[in-house]
């Protein structure tokens, strides 16, 4: 498949999941009105089995000492599709195996240092892919099931070879 036919279906999906994520404010009445649409969180105990790294800073560091890109992970507290995000996708044991390639790094969008060192965005979860030279690539917001990001990401890994 072309390059250019890559981006198009990269793009197309990311598109059509932009609907998905968490507004930055929402009023009382927006709140209680979109509960009933909210995803069911798994009654199932959560494990974290990502390796986070705690920071933009030693993100970047570790890329460029290790060579390896950067996967950029802002969530924010009580988004609910940014929990249901790790408790499913962020789990899948092929997922996993694929985060392993990457430096992983999670940060909270109600951090104003970590906001700053990124590209402006206003929903959550949103993922952000960098080069480990620091060169951003794309981004992602929205949840993702664990197949469609498994697809997305080694659609961006073809792109990059």
């Amino acid at each position: 498949m072309q390059k250019s036919k890559k981006i198009a279906i990269i793009t197309t999906i990311f598109t059509l999941l932009l609907w998905t994520g968490c507004q930055e404010e929402q009023s009382n009445t927006t709140e209680q009105s979109t509960q009933s649409t909210q995803p069911k969180i798994s009654d199932k105990p959560f494990i974290d089995h990502v390796k986070w790294v705690k920071d933009l800073d030693t993100a970047f560091k570790l890329g460029k000492e290790q060579q390896k890109n950067i996967i950029v992970m802002v969530d924010s507290k009580g988004c609910r599709w940014c929990i249901r995000m790790e408790h499913e996708t962020f789990n899948d044991p092929k997922i996993l195996e694929k985060f392993k390639n990457y430096i992983m790094v999670k940060v909270s969008r109600e951090d104003p240092k970590s906001r700053s060192r990124l590209p402006e965005f206003k929903h959550v979860p949103i993922m952000f892919f960098y080069k480990w030279d620091g060169e951003l690539i794309d981004n992602l917001r929205g949840f993702y099931q664990a197949p469609d990001l498994l697809g997305y990401i080694q659609e961006l890994e073809e792109y990059l070879e």
